[in-house]
């Protein structure tokens, strides 16, 4: 009787340790950003195991990582097992998770394209490719369900697409060429659990360029035969037109704004103006203001808002803004384009104070008067305005500047001798 008591208490007290083990084990437990991901892309573990102190992750790929929250990507597709093994003492515990590396969805499809021009095919890499869910949206370009660009080999591949039918657009534009399969068939369909593969086509057409380069302060819009795009400061855009064209008209204008894209200073416009492309494919033209304009930047180093603001050209204009504000932060404010009379001023005024700020050109400023001038002006009577000239970023006709600055301003470059430079007049 004693002996079997005795063999009873054992096997309980082995049970009991065995329970207590089992309890200081890490409970293992993490979750995926996505178990089902393409090649090459980022898969975020989050770690959700509890009475752990140091973790091991196997990624499946013979990668490995001691993170307690770690990314990982594949390289090749494949059926990946992950598994985690936490650790705290010489107790353990392990979790395992799954991962579908460009593995297709039963319930979705992939689809490869190939592009190759039209006649020849050469591939086209670097062709851009847009998916639309019918012709009108791609014919307005608009409600897009996925792009990309070609590789080296002509070949796009976009996954896990919904079962369907997809208006394909593909475009590319390299010097006086683009390729467009516009015209040509663009209809591909997706079904689930597969990859569809097609070959596409763009027809070569060979166009002119015409190159506008906006070298002043604000954007710039321009307008040629109905269409408008916008060149923002020190930047250019270009327009396309068929090898049959021989002249274009373009209109351009631009004007100050302040924060809240409100007018401010002169209405400068460029044209009409004919552009006739002779026996070249391509034509450039920078826009810049002449020496009746110059363009005002603002700072104010002071305690106090300035408002209100006014720019007084003798008897020529008054501008008066009274909602105005121009906030002490030290920050350089545009404020517009005005006209390069000798007797302007501007003045501004303190809130909430009876004393103000008045420059006045030969005394605070002097104008450069050349073409692309602009005057700094500073609320720190201990500023000396008459030494900002070198400071002053110009351009003399076709003489190519770029003069690097203190952070006063940012610094412009003009394009080198030879290009036409056009010169903007006041708005009647």
């Amino acid at each position: 009787m004693n002996k079997l008591l005795t063999i009873s208490l054992i096997l309980l007290f082995s049970l009991l340790m065995l329970q207590c083990e089992e309890d200081t084990r890490p409970k293992v437990a993490f979750t995926l950003s996505s178990s089902n991901v393409a090649v090459g892309e980022q898969v975020q573990f989050n770690n959700n195991t509890e009475g752990a102190d140091s973790y091991h992750w196997y990624f499946g790929d013979g990668e490995e990582s001691t993170q307690e929250n770690p990314t990982h990507s594949y390289n090749t597709a494949g059926i990946y097992l992950v598994s985690l093994i936490a650790k705290k003492g010489n107790a353990n515990g392990a979790g395992y998770a799954t991962i579908f590396v460009g593995q297709i969805s039963s319930t979705l499809g992939n689809l490869k394209l190939t592009y190759r021009e039209e006649g020849t095919e050469n591939l086209i890499p670097g062709c851009q490719v847009t998916l639309f869910l019918n012709q009108s949206d791609l014919e307005n370009n608009i409600n897009a369900v996925a792009e990309g660009f070609t590789d080296e080999n002509g070949e796009i591949l976009f996954e896990n697409l919904e079962p369907g039918n997809y208006y394909v657009k593909a475009f590319k534009h390299e010097g006086s060429t683009t390729w467009d399969n516009a015209g040509l068939n663009n209809v591909v369909t997706v079904v689930a659990g597969e990859q569809a593969n097609y070959v596409g086509y763009a027809a070569v057409i060979f166009q002119k360029r015409f190159v506008i380069y906006n070298q002043i302060f604000t954007d710039i819009q321009v307008t040629i035969g109905g269409e408008t795009k916008i060149a923002p400061p020190q930047e250019a855009v270009d327009f396309f037109f068929p090898e049959t064209i021989n002249t274009i008209t373009y209109t351009a204008n631009t004007q100050g704004k302040t924060g809240d894209e409100q007018p401010i200073g002169e209405l400068l416009e460029w044209g009409p103006t004919d552009i006739s492309f002779g026996s070249s494919d391509e034509q450039e033209i920078s826009l810049i203001t002449n020496d009746l304009f110059f363009f005002i930047y603002i700072q104010n180093n002071t305690t106090s808002e300035l408002n209100p603001l006014d720019v007084h050209n003798g008897d020529y204009s008054y501008e008066f803004y009274e909602d105005l504000i121009v906030p002490a932060d030290n920050v350089n404010y545009p404020f517009g384009y005005y006209v390069s009379y000798s007797d302007i001023t501007i003045d501004a005024y303190y809130i909430g104070q009876s004393n103000g700020k008045q420059w006045e050109n030969g005394y605070e400023f002097d104008l450069p008067m050349t073409n692309n001038q602009f005057v700094y002006l500073h609320t720190d009577d201990a500023w000396d305005f008459k030494n900002t000239q070198s400071k002053r970023i110009h351009n003399q006709d076709t003489k190519s500047e770029l003069i690097q600055t203190e952070a006063l301003f940012k610094p412009m470059v003009y394009k080198k001798n030879g290009i036409l430079y056009e010169s903007a007049h006041l708005k009647e």
